[in-house]
């Protein structure tokens, strides 16, 4: 499910930049597995990221939504990486202050 909708990917014919024609036969987390020829078999993919470099759907409903899943775990993670910086700069931040403190305190010890 990306931004309310929901799509049942599997069935879903997509082209490969390497393997070819394949069809979606489960879609399960962020992995999704698609069946090739007999050759090749049935190989799993990062889901959504794959769409982004390696598969293709077929399907331009099916590609909107593949596409849109992208830019929505892009876009967390893009919020997910701010509030990671964010938290690290508070921390260090704070390591600043207590330095700060304990020079000063040491200092004024000395002039006593």
């Amino acid at each position: 499910m990306w931004g309310g909708k929901i799509m049942n990917l599997v069935s879903q014919r997509v082209d490969h930049i390497k393997y070819g024609a394949g069809v979606i036969t489960e879609v399960t987390g962020d992995i999704i597995r698609i069946r090739f020829s007999e050759q090749i078999g049935i190989k799993a993919f990062l889901y959504p990221e794959a769409f982004d470099t390696f598969l293709k759907a077929i399907n331009s409903e099916v590609s909107g939504f593949v596409l849109e899943a992208l830019r929505v775990k892009r876009e967390q993670a893009s919020l997910e990486l701010e509030r990671k910086r964010k938290k690290i700069q508070e921390e260090l931040d704070a390591i600043k202050l207590n330095r700060k403190k304990k020079r000063s305190g040491r200092a004024g010890k000395k002039s006593v």
